[in-house]
């Protein structure tokens, strides 16, 4: 993921967070994890880093960890909305940035890869998991942080196989 000029990259054995600088392009310090990272997640308020169950927020020089919120199983996915994080750990997790509080947990019937996020339209879409044939679902993602309705397309199955989806401004 990158942000702002660094690239972020995270790493099991050893477990750590590398950064590039893509101005200096060099590498910088990394910032070594406490357990193997299972999902990676930037923006402007800090470096998102799922540790298996747990996650935690740096700032975004690797600094200032900060618990964010434990999950009943592995996170695989993070994605933002202006004053959310979403953690995708067998449902979807919605924590508020700044109180880190907990404001909704849902589990939807498609487990969800490679989510990008449409602020104009509140929507996350996603690939479907581990169901056949393979789809794209779109997560509405309610102002107030709670989460609404997850659907399937109308094409189900006409997509083939991907690892993620990618949202355009058009």
């Amino acid at each position: 993921r990158a942000w702002q000029g660094v690239v972020y990259v995270i790493f099991a054995d050893p477990d750590r967070l590398a950064r590039y600088s893509l101005s200096s392009e060099s590498w910088l310090s990394d910032i070594s994890l406490e357990a193997a990272p299972t999902a990676l997640g930037v923006d402007g308020t800090g470096v998102y880093i799922a540790l298996g169950r747990r996650t935690v927020r740096f700032d975004l020089q690797g600094m200032n960890q900060v618990d964010v919120v434990n999950t009943n199983s592995t996170a695989t996915e993070i994605f933002f909305t202006d004053n959310h994080v979403y953690i995708d750990a067998d449902g979807v997790y919605s924590v508020n940035k700044s109180t880190k509080a907990l404001v909704d947990h849902e589990t939807f019937f498609y487990s969800m890869s490679g989510v990008s996020v449409a602020p104009s339209l509140a929507k996350a879409f996603a690939r479907s998991v581990g169901v056949s044939p393979a789809d794209i679902v779109q997560l509405a993602l309610n102002n107030d942080g709670t989460l609404g309705v997850q659907e399937d397309s109308d094409y189900h199955g006409d997509y083939p196989g991907a690892t993620r989806t990618w949202v355009y401004p058009d």
